[in-house]
């Protein structure tokens, strides 16, 4: 058995595809940091959605918050590839964006990545090849928990997937099972996430959540 965990690159399953896909250039632009003085409510996430994209700001440790959000290339660009730019002047955009974060200070670096698709890709791209992690399904950077889903993957494919691979010795229903197993931990948390990703590209929507307090 081979595990592809390479992230968002799929490198091992695409090795395997021989189609002649035309790559084209990212449309969204993820970025993340942490900031300080944020105006959040304890042991809250707060989602903000604005024209365009959507993002998401949680406390974690030392009285830091975690924002990741997402934003159109275009955005990113017109704003001079600027994260802190694209921050007060497109997350902020959404009323409770501009009040939680209007005291906010970035004290760690800013991390960017282009978005090529989201939600569940192949979870087998081949007999005895599987996929965890990003690899598999690329989780909504907005809900600050990416390592969380792979760890819980990684975990189910070493309690059950491991264990009927060596006894069924290669069985079909080994890569059944494990399709299984995935959808009911993470099929739940992609369909939230699908319904907030859209409503951000609806321009009556989006409007609506823009406008609510």
């Amino acid at each position: 058995m081979t595990i592809d965990a390479t992230g968002r690159t799929r490198s091992l399953a695409r090795r395997l595809d021989q189609r002649n896909v035309t790559k084209t250039a990212a449309e969204l632009v993820a970025f993340k940091t942490h900031l300080s003085d944020a105006r959040l409510l304890p042991a809250t996430c707060e989602i903000y959605v604005y024209r365009g994209g959507y993002g998401g700001c949680n406390r974690v440790e030392n009285d830091l918050y975690n924002l990741c959000f997402i934003a159109s290339a275009a955005d990113a660009r017109r704003l001079g590839s600027d994260p802190e730019r694209v921050m007060r002047e497109v997350v902020c955009s959404n009323k409770r964006a501009a009040i939680a974060l209007s005291h906010a200070k970035v004290v760690k670096p800013w991390h960017a990545v282009p978005i090529e698709r989201f939600g569940r890709g192949e979870l087998v791209p081949a007999s005895g090849l599987i996929s965890v992690g990003d690899a598999a399904a690329f989780i909504d950077p907005f809900t600050g928990s990416g390592m969380l889903p792979t760890m819980e993957n990684c975990a189910r494919i070493a309690a059950g997937v491991i264990s009927n691979y060596i006894v069924r010795s290669r069985s079909i229903s080994t890569w059944a099972d494990y399709r299984s197993a995935y959808a009911a931990a993470f099929n739940t948390r992609l369909r939230i996430c699908s319904i907030l990703r859209h409503s951000a590209f609806l321009p009556f929507l989006a409007e609506s959540l823009i406008a609510a307090p």
